[in-house]
């Protein structure tokens, strides 16, 4: 582990020199490198290939594109909010200039690529931007928001068909919900990401009992093969037992890392995107200071729990 925090600290170091070098003039730089991306993704739509890149390629090229002026903006001192968001709006004038230079709507491409420049813009500023950056990382990609996400990308195959499914699955998770809601508003619970362990067993207990009334829906439907209900049944119950028993494993890995499992099979590019925002809430809740790594791994260790349970049944 020592190693590993020595390499990420280098890494670090590297991408604060390499980011002021190639902006070094500022917000001048910033928009000429933006510019420069949106030019080029033009230019390749015109193609007669299109824009398609090899997956490796295209997933540095958004890292480097759309990972860079954050982490510049903050190391500068800009706000998480500035800084991604400069990430994430340059990803989007991409897409629209790709679309407009292919003359065709590239709705499904373009949200993945969205989603992927938000990932990469949050890495990129967490590598320069310290606490402040992964506390707002660990709002941005809260279970609620990464499980809500997976939610949408199971239902849009059919949505129509599907609907009945994700309108009982929203029911069941109800009480946990307006639980947690109404607890961090009146001060019951002490915040939103529930550090306070000792506060977790009622909101946890009732997600659990609305665990196998969601994963049923998702079978119903086919939208989760049986042994993903099973297997997000139980990874649900294990991070509750665990909390329970007076462990504190990161529920905000471990449900990246389950929205990558039940993703593998019906949408797997997502489901990769899920493991990379797994990756970055490991990192971003050990630099906020909420969770140890001890804690981070557990959380993805139940996750593996899921997917071994998943890989075992059909």
């Amino acid at each position: 582990s020592g190693a590993l925090c020595d390499r990420l600290a280098f890494v670090n170091q590297k991408v604060m020199l390499w980011s002021e070098v190639a902006l070094r003039r500022g917000w001048v730089g910033l928009a000429g490198w933006i510019g420069a991306s949106v030019i080029a993704a033009a230019a390749l739509s015109l193609r007669s290939t299109g824009s398609h890149l090899p997956e490796p390629a295209h997933w540095v090229g958004h890292a480097v594109l759309f990972g860079l002026p954050p982490a510049w903006l903050a190391h500068r001192g800009h706000s998480p909010a500035v800084a991604v968001g400069v990430g994430v709006a340059s990803g989007l004038a991409v897409e629209v200039a790709q679309m407009l230079a292919a003359g065709r709507w590239l709705g499904a491409e373009a949200t993945f690529d969205l989603g992927l420049d938000a990932v990469v813009a949050m890495a990129g500023a967490l590598l320069t931007g310290g606490a402040p950056v992964a506390h707002a990382i660990g709002a941005w990609l809260h279970p609620g928001v990464t499980l809500g996400i997976t939610a949408l990308l199971l239902l849009a195959p059919d949505p129509w068909a599907r609907l009945p499914a994700g309108v009982t699955a929203g029911l069941a998770l109800v009480p946990a919900v307006a639980d947690w809601v109404t607890g961090v508003r009146s001060g019951r619970y002490t915040n939103v990401d529930l550090t306070d362990r000792a506060q977790r067993a009622r909101p946890f207990g009732l997600a659990v009992v609305a665990l196998p009334v969601v994963a049923g829906a998702g079978w119903w439907v086919q939208a989760l093969p049986v042994g993903l209900a099973v297997a997000l049944v139980i990874a649900g119950a294990t991070l509750t037992a665990v909390t329970a028993l007076g462990a504190k494993p990161s529920g905000h890995v471990a449900s990246a890392a389950l929205a990558a499992v039940v993703l593998a099979g019906p949408a797997p590019r997502w489901a990769g995107l899920a493991l990379f925002a797994a990756g970055v809430l490991a990192f971003a809740r050990v630099r906020a200071g909420v969770h140890t790594r001890t804690e981070v791994g557990l959380g993805a260790a139940i996750a593996s729990l899921g997917a071994a349970v998943a890989a075992w049944l059909p």
